[in-house]
């Protein structure tokens, strides 16, 4: 069990390729509206992800672990193997893998078939594990796109997400704004007895009432692509000293823009 979790840390690591406030509720009839309105967004999201699932490519996360409980950890050289899969784009079928060098978080080799993938940066959170693998048109070109979906954190309360497109021939990963990603992605100030709430790279913020002595943070963070290939990111935010009261959430939606040939941020709802 410890090689095996050791294994899974080493391969979560160097997957980071990408891969990748609270207060009280206000009482005013307009703020209760945008808690409906957000909740059911999130529900449609729920069910269109659940429907997703017949055509999701699931992805082995204990690589080389056979029936008896005994475990072998594949390699290659001197890389560790951590996704070897058959996946059907674009009316073909395609080997993706992953593979990284346990002795270098930074040293991953991704590829499509024979192609190697252009990435854009690395996450060193040893605690990630890519959980989901699907195929959808994110940027608009009418061609599938590959979606890594990883799963993170001491407690798995952090998703990431990484696009992949093909341009020109070649495989590469669509940007992300990186401050997404950080620690810090959303601040939290406070402003006497309230506590001003912003996201990084935007000028959104929002000053929420209630006791800005208490700890603030960000407990969860979610990422979903819906079929249109819109990105929905949900920061869950927490007050007080315990980490499971999420008193508030942030969304965030995103779509590819075709000048930038990256994802910016849309729109920005606060909800609490």
């Amino acid at each position: 069990m410890r090689k095996k979790t050791l294994f899974m840390m080493l391969c979560g690591a160097a997957l980071g390729v990408m891969l990748v406030g609270c207060g009280y509720k206000d009482s005013d009839s307009k703020m209760e509206s945008e808690d409906k309105v957000a909740e059911s967004s999130e529900a449609a999201q729920t069910a269109e992800e659940e429907n997703d699932k017949a055509t999701e490519t699931p992805v082995p996360t204990e690589a080389g672990e056979e029936e008896d409980g005994v475990e072998e950890t594949k390699r290659e050289g001197k890389y560790e193997i951590c996704i070897d899969k058959k996946i059907q784009i674009d009316g073909s079928q395609e080997r993706f893998r992953i593979l990284a060098n346990p002795e270098k978080a930074n040293d991953v080799k991704m590829t499509v078939g024979e192609a190697g993938v252009e990435l854009e940066r690395v996450s060193i959170d040893a605690s990630s594990s890519v959980t989901k693998v699907k195929v959808r048109d994110c940027t608009g070109d009418g061609k599938e796109d590959i979606v890594l979906k990883l799963f993170g954190g001491a407690s798995g309360a952090y998703n990431e997400i990484q696009i992949l497109t093909k341009e020109k021939g070649k495989w590469k990963e669509v940007p992300f704004p990186r401050e997404l990603w950080e620690d810090d992605a959303i601040s939290f100030e406070k402003e006497g007895k309230k506590m001003r709430i912003g996201v990084s790279g935007t000028k959104e913020e929002k000053v929420v009432s209630g006791s800005a002595d208490d700890e603030w943070g960000v407990r969860t963070r979610t990422c979903k692509v819906g079929k249109d290939g819109e990105v929905t990111i949900v920061y869950g935010v927490r007050r007080g000293d315990d980490v499971n009261n999420i008193v508030g959430k942030i969304k965030l939606t995103m779509r590819y823009d075709k000048a930038a040939k990256a994802f910016k941020i849309g729109k920005t709802a606060f909800s609490f």
